[in-house]
């Protein structure tokens, strides 16, 4: 017997869920608190599912009655409902979710979480600022390689190159995180190796001189774990 709004209303809930039962296969999940769930049991591909229409009475009868009649029409086109219904709440989620936001989620589980040390803190959050001047009010599925690079181009031009080449990667590890999250599908910043100017290596002459290679030894005497001590030897003496 079909469901109405007076006999919902005098549904009084049990020790247990409970199914009333409304027609073609949309029932009501009463709940021992006394919630009210919209239900739909269906098969897809031989598997068993169920779709959620919502809370009664936020959700009307006829209101539930319209989600299965549409959920039904796109079994019979060959789509699965719940699929859908999943990749629309990732586009929706994808379409909200700025650089920024990830960025902080990131520092925090990556970084604070994961007590780093306060320089490494501070070094990551200077760069995150620069990033976020430029892309922070962008999503990460509308930033691409091109956008980045006129960020980076930036700071390249000043002639802070080790940072430039430091903000690409910090970048690109924020869009991994942001795929393993689910934010994004792709990483612009990985498109951008080989594209900035690398930093100079300043070479440094190696200590050859007699007493210098004594005071370099005496130095690395002084220190009081052996370890330490050790391999400071180790690499006086192979350069």
């Amino acid at each position: 017997m079909p469901l109405s709004d007076a006999g919902i209303r005098r549904i009084q809930p049990g020790a247990k869920p409970f199914k009333k039962t409304d027609g073609r296969g949309l029932y009501l999940l009463v709940q021992p608190s006394g919630v009210r769930l919209w239900r739909l049991n269906y098969t897809f591909a031989g598997r068993q599912r169920t779709a959620a229409f919502g809370i009664y009475p936020h959700v009307s009868l006829s209101e539930a009655r319209e989600a299965r009649d549409a959920t039904k029409k796109k079994l019979r086109a060959g789509i699965d409902p719940g699929v859908e219904k999943l990749a629309e709440k990732i586009a929706e989620k994808q379409a909200s979710i700025t650089f920024s936001v990830v960025a902080a989620e990131w520092f925090k589980k990556k970084m604070v979480n994961e007590k780093k040390a306060k320089n490494t803190l501070v070094r990551n959050q200077y760069l995150l600022d620069i990033l976020n001047k430029g892309i922070g009010r962008k999503t990460l599925t509308e930033i691409e390689a091109p956008e980045l690079l006129t960020v980076l181009r930036r700071v390249e031009a000043g002639g802070r190159h080790e940072t430039t080449n430091r903000l690409r990667s910090t970048a690109s590890t924020v869009f991994r995180f942001g795929i393993a999250s689910g934010y994004c599908t792709r990483n612009p910043a990985a498109d951008l190796k080989g594209a900035l100017t690398s930093a100079k290596v300043k070479p440094r002459n190696a200590v050859t001189d007699p007493v210098e290679v004594g005071e370099l030894l005496r130095a690395i005497d002084g220190y009081k774990t052996p370890m330490l001590r050790l391999a400071l030897v180790m690499c006086a003496a192979f350069p």
